[in-house]
């Protein structure tokens, strides 16, 4: 899979010489990004395997967690823009270091903002929240305004391989693992992991990590 992102890499870059028909441009594009989202797909399927074996391991330093989210923001702030949706940020000024595993706390960051955008249409919105809680805990909320998910449904979106019969959440549906992995890391951190949902009326996730 890395050939094939790497070789479609450097046709895209023209290292090897103009490609000069746009279809061929685009054929190629299609394939980088399918390369891409494959690799992705093994990575996380990986990731899910040494979770649920208890091999993964953390690397914990202090970070600057307000930086962290206005950075989370930003980077898929222009995937916002062109799918029509809104995404703002809500993050309390006061908010502490967060002893953490940085890349670890960004891929949740990442799979919770990447689910939300996926499952909301366009003119819809999504908000990302921060504060601390009267007990001291850090907690991240993301709410959108997305198809949602029935009450009796939500076990299984917290199931990982498991996909939903209904024709509208299989067609933004990935294969299942994005939710259950990224719970399954804030657990790692200490944390707890919350969904709330219904349909129509969009998706909540609310995490809390000890600070």
């Amino acid at each position: 899979m890395n050939a094939v992102i790497g070789f479609s890499d450097m046709l895209r870059s023209e290292v090897l010489g103009p490609i000069g028909n746009p279809k061929h441009k685009a054929y190629i594009d299609h394939i980088h990004e399918s390369g891409t989202r494959a690799l992705q797909t093994i990575t996380q399927i990986l990731e899910v395997s040494q979770a649920e074996a208890g091999m993964l391991t953390l690397s914990r330093t202090p970070l600057d967690i307000r930086q962290e989210l206005a950075d989370c923001l930003r980077h898929h702030g222009e995937t916002a823009t062109r799918l029509g949706v809104s995404l703002t940020g809500d993050i309390a000024e006061d908010l502490p270091s967060l002893p953490c595993d940085q890349s670890r706390l960004r891929q949740i960051l990442d799979q919770l903002l990447s689910n939300a955008l996926r499952h909301t249409p366009a003119g819809g919105a999504i908000t990302l929240a921060a504060r601390v809680t009267p007990k001291h805990w850090l907690e991240i909320r993301i709410a959108d305004t997305g198809i949602g998910i029935p009450e009796d449904r939500l076990a299984e979106a917290m199931t990982p391989f498991v996909q939903f019969d209904d024709a509208l959440v299989r067609q933004h549906d990935g294969i299942g693992i994005g939710l259950p992995l990224a719970r399954r890391l804030v657990e790692l951190h200490g944390g707890s992991f919350t969904l709330d949902s219904a349909p129509d009326q969009g998706t909540t996730v609310t995490i809390r990590l000890p600070i």
